[in-house]
């Protein structure tokens, strides 16, 4: 007998203009941009006639607007909004330039970047990696759950998929962050098994995009 699994199609939001003028871009959220835009429309067009059961979202309207031009060949499909897929919290850093803060905030800014295990959110009052791992699996979990045996669509944020992706696979803490490149409007795939265990088929594909936006 084969084993049943749930396949969840893990998509980043497409670019927005927090992400082209650098800025810290966590829980505050800003409009896509038209090259965005253009990602998600691609990505639409890509995952067509995937049969999805469902769709989720974090509750940031970049990752909803995502979503939304992704369901048009969907329409019929619901979209709910999780919070708990939302991107790595960043305080009162949120809308600031990344340049700045590692002037100001050198250490805990390359921690933040470079070395999850060390970073502590001491000036910026945001959310640590294991707090974000801990709500991610959560979400992920739940959802495969609810939806045995289906496709559904998730669409989330960079450092938040990129995380529990390297997470799922058994990277320790402190290599979380070592070649993290994860693009926007790029598509993943993992599958969950009955005994409750995830499976990565896919990370981080690009090949749907337009080659002057890959």
């Amino acid at each position: 007998m084969s084993m049943i699994r749930t396949t969840l199609y893990l998509v980043r939001h497409g670019k927005t203009e927090w992400n082209t003028m650098g800025l810290m871009q966590g829980w505050g959220d800003s409009p896509l941009t038209e090259e965005g835009i253009r990602g998600a429309q691609a990505i639409r067009d890509a995952l067509k006639t995937i049969p999805f059961a469902a769709a989720y979202t974090s509750s940031s309207q970049r990752a909803i607007d995502t979503a939304r031009i992704i369901m048009e060949y969907h329409k019929n499909m619901p979209l709910e909004t999780d919070e708990d897929l939302r991107e790595i919290y960043f305080g009162k850093w949120e809308g600031l330039k990344y340049r700045q803060l590692a002037i100001e905030f050198p250490e805990e800014h390359r921690n933040l970047m470079l070395h999850a295990d060390k970073y502590i959110p001491e000036n910026s009052g945001g959310e640590t990696y294991p707090a974000m791992l801990t709500r991610m699996e959560r979400a992920l979990k739940r959802i495969a759950t609810k939806h045995k045996g289906s496709f559904v669509l998730i669409v989330s944020h960079g450092i938040s998929l990129s995380s529990i992706l390297k997470h799922l696979q058994g990277v320790p803490l402190k290599d979380l962050r070592v070649n993290c490149h994860f693009p926007n409007s790029s598509i993943s795939t993992i599958e969950y098994d009955e005994d409750g265990q995830f499976h990565i088929t896919a990370i981080g594909r690009t090949d749907h995009l337009p080659e002057d936006i890959r």
